[in-house]
């Protein structure tokens, strides 16, 4: 059964591409698109009649990009079943168990601090930190006590007082 989908990748139909990438997730698609050999980007900030003819020439008369496209087509649609049929399964298999509760994400039972990861930065920024306070002390212990000799308060007021 063939898949039928108004969104369809164009890898999923062996398209060679022109790329223009405005924002969001666009630019990794541009970088996808380029390391496949499937197409080639334009830049944005230069685009002129002739950038859009170089590039259209170089997808369309390098064989390359549409073996390329082809080879991912068929990457793309060596599967087991069709996408929607996969769908089909996997609701049904949800109905057949009851929610599937042991397929969750362990996830689901972090707290929020967790699931952002604060509580292992703030491990990591406590062993900095203590390493840090550690070094200082040692570093001041080591070079503060050389060249200086303990002069009491009181030895102190008597040189201010002489002087």
């Amino acid at each position: 059964m063939e898949e039928r989908s108004a969104n369809r990748k164009p890898s999923m139909q062996e398209y060679q591409l022109l790329v223009l990438h405005f924002f969001g997730d666009q630019p990794a698609n541009v970088k996808f698109a380029e390391h496949r050999g499937i197409g080639v980007r334009l830049a944005f900030d230069n685009i002129s009649e002739e950038s859009i003819s170089t590039a259209i020439n170089k997808v369309l008369t390098n064989p390359k990009y549409k073996e390329n496209a082809q080879r991912l087509s068929r990457i793309f649609h060596d599967r087991p079943m069709s996408s929607a049929d996969s769908a089909v399964f996997w609701v049904e298999y949800v109905l057949r168990h009851g929610g599937a509760h042991h397929l969750r994400s362990a996830a689901t039972q972090l707290s929020w601090y967790q699931l952002a990861l604060l509580d292992v930065l703030a491990a990591i920024v406590a062993v900095i930190v203590i390493l840090f306070l550690v070094l200082w002390k040692l570093l001041s212990l080591v070079c503060g006590r050389k060249g200086h000799k303990h002069v009491s308060t009181s030895k102190k007021k008597k040189l201010i007082n002489l002087g």
